[in-house]
């Protein structure tokens, strides 16, 4: 019928440098008709490389732009019509579904940089995840899983020390607080935090200076503390501040009380009357002890009379002997 067909198999190299020329006779000499072809051959997946943002990166939003390039430099291109991406708010084992990238006006290409508005978790730990077939149709290829680290919310100060009504018998004060970043959040940035404090009265004098605490590292919580030098009143106010590393605060804490009792208590005789004369040597006393800021200590009161007037060798009774 004039029709020839045959079959081949040829070991061909990766890329579009194979060539094949092929040539044939008819049956009564004529010819040889000369064909040639360009066979390109792809057998490699696509690769992932230049993720953004930045993995190492700390971000203080959580709708970010996030992308990748998807390359098959020396292959069929990319697939665009394949390419989808998964996110993660927190860990690997918490990705959603699949999600078809939208390519707008991007046509196949041996480079593609596709990227989406991705929305995040503020945590440490979200993932993004792309894949795609090239043209040839080798794949499906998964990129790496790339993290984007998110913060913003600033650090916070809790469980401060002494408590408000812990009187401090030393102008010299150390005060203790925590600081917490939270499990998922970019850690407190050490060198950052500072405090300030000031005397409570009348009129409200205004805050001292911020000081910085001298201190160093990054920490998720700690407990630090600071020695105050609390003069010109009896209540002192104290707060602190510091940032996060991603850059989020100040975060400031509320203001927390300290309290000095610089003051012995004062006793004061209720009866009987000194000058008066008892009529036998048994005597009811009755004293008032006052202090008016920490409180009378009643296992450190004590009672000493002496028969001769000599009290330093007399006899001594705590209050709970009396």
């Amino acid at each position: 019928d004039g029709t020839a067909e045959g079959l081949v198999t040829l070991d061909l190299a990766e890329g579009d440098g194979n060539r094949v020329r092929w040539r044939a006779l008819d049956v009564v000499g004529n010819g040889p008709t000369v064909f040639e072809q360009n066979i390109k051959v792809d057998t490699q997946n696509i690769s992932f490389t230049d993720p953004f943002p930045d993995p190492g990166g700390w971000y203080r939003e959580t709708s970010i732009e996030a992308g990748v390039t998807i390359t098959d430099m020396e292959g069929s291109g990319i697939d665009v019509s394949t390419i989808q991406y998964r996110v993660s708010p927190r860990n690997l084992s918490q990705y959603g579904a699949w999600m078809d990238w939208d390519e707008g006006a991007q046509t196949n290409a041996q480079v593609v940089n596709a990227s989406i508005l991705a929305e995040l978790a503020s945590s440490g730990r979200n993932y993004i995840q792309w894949r795609a077939f090239d043209i040839a149709g080798n794949g499906l290829t998964t990129s790496p899983h790339y993290r984007i680290r998110v913060d913003t919310l600033a650090p916070v100060f809790e469980d401060f020390t002494p408590g408000p009504w812990d009187y401090q018998g030393n102008e010299t004060v150390e005060v203790a607080i925590y600081v917490n970043d939270g499990e998922l959040g970019s850690g407190v940035d050490m060198a950052t935090v500072e405090y300030a404090h000031r005397p409570l009265g009348e009129p409200q004098v205004e805050w001292g200076e911020w000081k910085d605490a001298g201190m160093t590292g990054v920490v998720e919580r700690t407990r630090f503390s600071v020695v105050l030098d609390l003069t010109g009143g009896s209540v002192h106010q104290v707060r602190f501040r510091c940032y996060d590393v991603a850059g989020n605060g100040p975060g400031q804490s509320d203001a927390f009380e300290a309290r000095l009792d610089l003051t012995a208590p004062t006793i004061e005789l209720v009866s009987p009357d000194s000058s008066e004369k008892q009529g036998d040597g048994s005597v009811y006393l009755v004293l008032r002890i006052l202090d008016e800021h920490s409180g009378v200590d009643r296992s450190a009161v004590d009672l000493v009379y002496a028969l001769d007037g000599n009290l330093a060798m007399g006899t001594e009774y705590h209050l709970n002997e009396l």
